[in-house]
């Protein structure tokens, strides 16, 4: 018999309070882990300036045209980075814009209705 997930936080629901924060605290220790995980593995493509300089015996053979999975992750991660930083100058630049913009009128004008208001209580 398959035990299926809805099954299962059905089955979860029911439990005591305990029980519920012993699954919870377990569900994020493990999503937590393979967090580490795949930052540990990834760090190399993420922080090249922590890799030692590749030796001359390490250099790429010319005749292999394939990029590996890392260099072409490294490559777009490159690429987005790059984007994302020139996205948020452009916004940076706008606000700066807004700001001097907003400290250069340092007056408000208020104009008063033409007719007068009442008030009923």
């Amino acid at each position: 018999m398959a035990f299926s997930f809805s099954q299962f936080i059905h089955a979860l629901q029911h439990k005591d309070e305990r029980s519920k924060q012993r699954w919870v605290l377990g569900g994020a220790f493990c999503f937590t882990a393979f967090l580490v995980v795949v930052w540990f593995f990834s760090s190399d493509a993420l922080f090249p300036a922590l890799r030692p300089a590749p030796a001359v015996a390490e250099t790429k053979d010319a005749s292999s045209s394939e990029d590996s999975f890392f260099e072409t992750f490294s490559r777009g991660f490159a690429k987005i980075k790059q984007d994302t930083a020139t996205q948020f100058s452009r916004v940076k630049d706008q606000f700066s814009t807004l700001e001097e913009r907003l400290s250069s009128r340092n007056t408000i004008s208020v104009t008063p209705s033409t007719t007068p208001s009442t008030i009923s209580q």
